[in-house]
């Protein structure tokens, strides 16, 4: 019987062409797609500033053979391009990373204040 994990990492590459997002911490780049996306409205000093909490999923495959150190716990990482051009330029903070089943890496992000 198919793991969920199993399920995601198999469907990886067409989601990604569809709900694509690149982004860059660093000087690396890598693709991948968001799963979930909670938007509030936090009131602030002068207004409301929005806070996103996301679920980023990239293929560990990205990060091997090239040098490049997958992001950790604590990184910043920041949105180069996406489906939904409002994330673009958006910077998160890296919470947890759960590694799902050897081939796709789960990231748990939550975007900085500018």
């Amino acid at each position: 019987m198919a793991t969920l994990a199993s399920i995601i990492s198999a469907d990886l590459g067409s989601a990604a062409n569809d709900f694509y997002i690149t982004f860059t911490w660093g000087s690396n780049t890598v693709k991948g797609y968001i799963s979930t996306l909670e938007k509030n409205n936090n009131l602030e000093v002068g207004g409301f500033a929005p806070e996103y909490r996301a679920n980023l999923f990239v293929q560990k495959s990205q990060f091997t053979g090239d040098g490049v150190a997958d992001p950790t716990t604590g990184s910043e990482i920041t949105v180069a391009s996406s489906y939904d051009s409002e994330l673009v330029a958006l910077k998160f903070r890296v919470g947890e990373v759960t590694i799902t089943d050897n081939a796709t890496l789960e990231f748990e992000l939550t975007s900085l204040a500018d």
